[in-house]
């Protein structure tokens, strides 16, 4: 992991190159990588199975991370496209390694087609699966990459609907075709993808329009692989689909999820 404290220190650096491509792609860059290589540095601080020499080293390293802070140099632009990819990485990630408990999602399902006031648990044991990497995992992610480095060199023509509406600015209409599409794609788990990563353009955006303000962005962002589980739980029930923005509002995140998805860990999450 701490190679990538490199990584995020060189696009720190080259902020301020004079080519403005350069800094354009660096500011972007620094965005991602801080916020990924300092969650996943704040986890391995708080493991108990660091060693002496562990704790040690770990602490010298948080000089470096305290350089990372601040964002006076990433427009905002360039932050939410960042932010955007971080999100989208991780709902990913969850979505097509992690297997919920079978019996738990039915519980989760029994209470939906009973008409529960609510989910009988907030907790929901996974497992990892070893599967091959899906195709098109990181497609979503690369072109908010693009979008934010290269926006010239978007081939408008191919775009998928869901990113052609995104990056046009019209993140309404990309949570809408999203959700639209899901009846048809939901077992893989880039649908799942967009049809919350458009709404996460903005903290400062109301709710029901950010994915972590908005109940069932907020489901799908921190445990996809719930919603999605349950969903194909319930359609198989009732011969029909149901309603997934519903589903994943009924189905909520965790008792202690933050305002950003964590990183993807196995276990109790």
């Amino acid at each position: 992991m701490f190679a990538y404290f490199g990584v995020v220190d060189l696009w720190r650096r080259l902020r301020r190159d004079r080519d403005p491509a350069v800094r354009r792609r660096a500011r972007f860059e620094f965005a991602h990588w801080r916020v990924q290589t300092g969650d996943a540095y704040t986890l391995l601080c708080a493991s108990s199975r660091l060693t002496a020499a562990g704790r040690e080293f770990t602490a010298m390293m948080a000089e470096s991370a305290a350089h990372w802070t601040g964002q006076e140099s990433v427009p905002d632009d360039l932050a939410l496209l960042a932010r955007e990819a971080v999100i989208a990485h991780r709902l990913g990630w969850r979505a097509h390694y992690l297997r919920p408990s079978a019996g738990q999602i039915a519980e989760l399902a029994e209470a939906w087609l009973s008409g529960a006031a609510g989910p009988p648990r907030r907790h929901v044991d996974t497992v990892f699966r070893e599967v091959c990497p899906a195709p098109g995992l990181t497609e979503y992610g690369d072109r908010l990459r693009r979008a934010a480095c290269d926006p010239g060199g978007i081939s408008w023509s191919t775009l998928h609907p869901v990113d052609h509406a995104r990056l046009s600015g019209e993140t309404g209409t990309a949570c809408r075709l999203a959700v639209d599409r899901l009846p048809r794609e939901w077992e893989q788990p880039w649908p799942w993808i967009r049809s919350v990563s458009p709404c996460s353009d903005s903290p400062r955006r109301q709710p029901p329009r950010t994915a972590t303000g908005w109940p069932p962005g907020r489901a799908i962002t921190h445990r996809p692989e719930v919603v999605r589980a349950l969903y194909a739980q319930v359609t198989e029930a009732t011969g029909k689909a149901p309603d997934p923005v519903r589903l994943a509002a009924r189905t909520g995140a965790p008792d202690h999820a933050g305002d950003s998805p964590p990183l993807p860990l196995t276990g109790t999450v």
